[in-house]
């Protein structure tokens, strides 16, 4: 089983080679990156299922289309973020007072690393992750100023904003 952090890392991965393949007109420049790639996807995915998938990653006809498959097969391998209650939420930010719950049917828990969603009126985030399967919590108020950016989080390259976290003594 894949745990979501490695799923995503896979499909990343994979979707760099389908770019290299698309721009990339040296052979030596593609075997290059199919050989550290490789390494990678073989250390996370472990030597059974790597060599399973490897042909499919290695043709250099991939594109993203044809990948679909590959990564549908792959999601169904993944163990799924693990679904918190309203009242685990609540358990977790005691002292904030009207608490806006997320409405957990606009996720995909199989690609969750962490729970997390704004509450706009208030301008905050809240975020909820497990650690030693022990649940955690921060909530924090995020600048209205948005730019392209590499957010510390999640590490993808998007819009970002500052987000600063609320603690108590």
């Amino acid at each position: 089983m894949l745990k979501p952090y490695e799923y995503t890392y896979v499909t990343n991965k994979i979707k760099q080679l389908i770019d290299i393949y698309k721009t990339v007109s040296d052979p030596q420049v593609v075997e290059t990156n199919q050989m550290l790639i490789g390494e990678t996807l073989n250390d996370v995915l472990g030597q059974e299922l790597h060599d399973d998938i490897k042909p499919i990653y290695l043709d250099k006809r991939l594109t993203n289309e044809k990948a679909k498959p590959l990564f549908a097969r792959l999601k169904s391998m993944v163990t799924p973020f693990e679904d918190i209650s309203d009242k685990q939420i609540e358990k977790t930010f005691k002292k904030v007072k009207k608490l806006k719950l997320p409405v957990k049917d606009n996720y995909d828990f199989t690609e969750l690393n962490y729970l997390a969603w704004d509450d706009i009126g208030s301008s905050r985030k809240y975020i909820v992750f497990r650690k030693d399967n022990e649940l955690f919590a921060t909530y924090g108020v995020m600048s209205s100023n948005v730019s392209k950016g590499l957010c510390a989080i999640c590490h993808q390259f998007d819009n970002v904003s500052m987000y600063m976290a609320t603690t108590k003594k």
